[in-house]
């Protein structure tokens, strides 16, 4: 019995329950329903701090108490509470990651103004993505000279809820695109329907006025590398006013050089 135990305390300090909680729980498995006083022997834990820690074992539903003859008999709940406890430890780990994606970009936007350089690295599919929610923090114009459609990177669940976002903040979108390009967002709408940027504009040139290797985005003073086309994704971001204004100056230079776009 023991070589089960000791995996069942593990799990339930893992879990977010305290030790002294894990160690009752555990005593009232192995052992069967128990008295207070039995309770503190079998598990080690003082009679007066069983007391501190009893509550938190009920409330989350591991713990039932019955009266008999005037005396309390604690009982482990079945397994099947861990498992409801197992999901709402889900539930808070999935809104903590929305809510730290949110973070992320408000904190990267405060350091921004706050006049700091700075550079980031991001990798992988989250990391694009975390890099991506981060523009629809900005409302002023996207600027952004793209390879390919990030349709075809994130998924089409990812870009309607960021296309929606930004949709819904009025963000404005300019963008230099080539052949690639094109041919890219050809083949996504042959098998896709899906909502669009409302605000979004386009001018094409060719591969002889600029070779487009990879995917730049420019907003406020944030520079964006997108570089997803390989097995090993990554972005870089760079916070500085002086390279944002440069990258901004070509990006027109080359607007007033491409033709105009129309999606079909």
């Amino acid at each position: 019995m023991q070589e089960v135990v000791e995996p069942l305390r593990h799990y339930l300090v893992r879990l977010g329950l305290d030790e002294r909680s894990a160690d009752i729980y555990q005593a009232l498995k192995q052992y069967g329903p128990q008295t207070m006083s039995e309770v503190a022997r079998t598990s080690g834990v003082p009679r007066t701090r069983i007391y501190r820690v009893l509550d938190s074992l009920i409330s989350a539903g591991l713990v039932e108490v019955q009266t008999h003859h005037k005396r309390s008999i604690l009982e482990a709940a079945s397994f099947s509470k861990i498992q409801v406890a197992l999901a709402k430890k889900e539930q808070e780990v999935s809104e903590l990651q929305k809510e730290y994606q949110q973070l992320v970009g408000k904190i990267d936007l405060h350091m921004v103004q706050s006049g700091r350089s700075r550079v980031y690295f991001y990798e992988g599919l989250e990391g694009i993505k975390q890099m991506l929610w981060t523009q629809t923090k900005y409302s002023g114009e996207n600027l952004s000279i793209l390879r390919d459609g990030m349709k075809q990177q994130v998924g089409l669940a990812f870009f309607e809820r960021w296309s929606q976002e930004c949709n819904d903040k009025n963000i404005q979108f300019r963008s230099i695109i080539d052949n690639n390009f094109i041919a890219t967002q050809k083949e996504w709408y042959e098998h896709h329907t899906n909502k669009k940027l409302e605000r979004w504009q386009a001018r094409w040139v060719s591969e002889d006025v600029l070779p487009i290797n990879y995917s730049i985005v420019i907003f406020g003073d944030i520079v964006m590398h997108y570089n997803w086309d390989h097995q090993q994704k990554f972005g870089i971001a760079i916070h500085d006013k002086f390279v944002a204004g440069m990258q901004r100056n070509m990006f027109e230079i080359l607007w007033k050089m491409g033709k105009p776009y129309a999606e079909d």
